[in-house]
């Protein structure tokens, strides 16, 4: 008409292809935000169940255990020596196990990077009680400005005192750990590697 060229309607059958297309695109991001409030709801429900159980386990062989210290003469720091011992023993199996899954190397000859693993232990002056026995945790994501900028840089065997919850902690980095492998990708990540590939 006058001389221009009408543009063409969509046929229907663009415009179903369309509609499907559509569709399809958000019963993907339904299914994802399902996934995404599963895994939440699991993750939340398996930790409080797990709280729960270890809490009343903890109370119950304190008591126990105190009521036997009670009825014997036993050496307590003879007792908090062996008991050490044997928790050290099963963290040590537990950190070695963990390397080998995950992929960690072990670093002895370098000083730590913001994102290696490291292994600290710390105690306090005032109270043994408060200081940590083992802690394994990637540096960068520790949450704790004071222990990055202490550590970072520093070889195995270095000390620093830090404040940690109001107590201020002497902390000796014990271990330095490596990333070699990268983390498998949730479910979650595969479904939206699935909608990137897609669009």
């Amino acid at each position: 008409m006058d001389g221009f060229r009408q543009t063409k309607e969509p046929s229907l059958k663009s415009k179903v292809k369309e509609l499907e297309a559509a569709l399809e695109n958000s019963s993907m991001a339904v299914r994802i935000l399902q996934m995404s409030v599963q895994q939440m709801m699991q993750s939340f429900q398996g930790m409080d169940r797990d709280v729960g159980n270890t809490m009343g386990i903890a109370n119950d062989l304190q008591y126990k255990t105190q009521a036997m210290i009670k009825m014997s003469e036993f050496d307590l720091e003879k007792l908090e020596t062996i008991a050490d011992e044997l928790k050290l023993v099963d963290y040590t199996k537990a950190s070695d196990s963990e390397d080998e899954t995950k992929g960690y190397l072990v670093i002895t000859d370098r000083v730590v990077a913001d994102e290696d693993i490291v292994i600290i232990t710390s105690t306090t002056a005032d109270d043994d009680a408060q200081g940590i026995f083992r802690s394994k945790f990637k540096l960068s994501t520790c949450g704790s400005p004071e222990l990055i900028e202490s550590l970072g840089g520093a070889t195995i065997g270095t000390k620093t005192d830090i404040e940690i919850n109001g107590a201020t902690h002497s902390v000796e980095l014990l271990g330095i750990r490596e990333e070699t492998l990268q983390p498998e990708a949730t479910e979650l990540e595969k479904v939206l590697e699935e909608v990137e590939a897609q669009a």
